[in-house]
């Protein structure tokens, strides 16, 4: 199950994120993110990053980029449409 539901609302208001995708979003729309901190809220972290891509894609658009660094770290960064 995806943590990504319809409410049978406008098309604007349609999809929201709700549970770890939603926490993952405000930890984004906070600043980057390591894949350390990702996986402290979700170890299948990049599904969850892949559902916010997704409705970023259906809402307006935005990004998410990632950076690998040294260690096995990667830093996540989002972009929204200004």
């Amino acid at each position: 199950m995806t943590n990504i539901i319809s409410t049978g609302a406008p098309k604007e208001d349609a999809r929201r994120l709700v549970g770890q995708n939603a926490d993952i979003f405000k930890m984004l729309s906070d600043g980057p993110c390591s894949n350390v901190d990702l996986a402290d809220r979700s170890l299948k972290y990049t599904s969850r990053i892949s559902d916010i891509r997704r409705w970023l894609g259906e809402n307006g658009g935005g990004s998410i980029t990632c950076k690998r660094s040294g260690g096995g770290l990667t830093l996540y960064t989002m972009r929204r449409p200004r």
